[in-house]
């Protein structure tokens, strides 16, 4: 299994792997899940509140919702 997939099956939420890994290749594993979990979070409270924008201005945040 390739590394995006085990981060996924750690953690899958609104970040996307492929492009944090290419531009930060040197982060662990945890630093990886720890920035994937903090961003979900911001975006999770927004897209619950209704916010049309909830993935505005967060890094690496996916266009489409997947809860």
């Amino acid at each position: 299994m390739d590394r995006i997939a085990l981060l996924a099956a750690k953690f899958n939420g609104a970040i996307k792997y492929t492009p944090m890994l290419q531009d930060h290749p040197e982060w662990t594993d945890a630093e990886c899940i720890a920035f994937a979990k903090k961003w979900h979070a911001v975006a999770l409270k927004r897209h619950k509140a209704g916010d049309q924008r909830w993935n505005n201005g967060i890094p690496y945040c996916r266009n489409v919702w997947k809860g």
